[in-house]
């Protein structure tokens, strides 16, 4: 494929997808972590029936985490759900447990429904389901009950944030292969 046919191909695609309504997503800049744990930390508490984290050990509840650092070589990175387009879990999910927020477009998990078989944490390409609590999981759904991530709130670096995004992996895909012929990246 040419520079210009692949111009072309990325130009028709993404008018596609410029209908498609701007979700907001986690963000990361690895850079900023300090692996603090404090995301981890403000996760378990909005997650808990306390609703913070004080609130949670005053209760001598141990709640669920959605997220967790993963500390590698000498760096940290914060790993939640992606909440990808296209859902594997959501599709493996047998008790349809999952499903996607119409607001937020964040995947959503039914505690009352799910019975915890894990196939959903067996498909995820992120590794970012857990086991939960009480024969359920535990996922990231962007606080999606309430105005702003707990996370990213808690942040202390502003390493995470909470931004508004319409591309799809495919669309960043189709990006980089035109930059990449076009030359603008190696």
């Amino acid at each position: 494929m040419g520079s210009s046919a692949a111009f072309e191909f990325a130009n028709s695609h993404n008018s596609k997808n410029t209908e498609r309504a701007l979700l907001k997503r986690i963000q990361v800049d690895f850079s900023k972590c300090l692996g603090c744990l404090q995301c981890q930390l403000a996760c378990a508490g909005a997650h808990s029936k306390a609703g913070s984290a004080a609130g949670a050990v005053a209760m001598h509840e141990k709640p669920s985490v959605s997220m967790n650092v993963v500390a590698y070589g000498g760096m940290a990175f914060p790993l939640q759900c992606r909440q990808c387009e296209e859902a594997r879990c959501m599709d493996v999910c047998t008790v349809k447990a999952l499903t996607r927020d119409e607001k937020t477009g964040a995947i959503v998990v039914d505690k009352d429904v799910c019975f915890g078989c894990m196939m959903c944490a067996m498909v995820c390409p992120y590794g970012a389901i857990t086991e939960g609590r009480n024969r359920s999981i535990a996922k990231c759904d962007l606080c999606y009950d309430k105005k702003y991530p707990a996370c990213v709130a808690s942040c202390p670096t502003g390493a995470l944030s909470y931004k508004e995004t319409n591309a799809s992996a495919k669309d960043r895909q189709i990006k980089f292969a035109v930059d990449y012929i076009m030359g603008k990246c190696e």
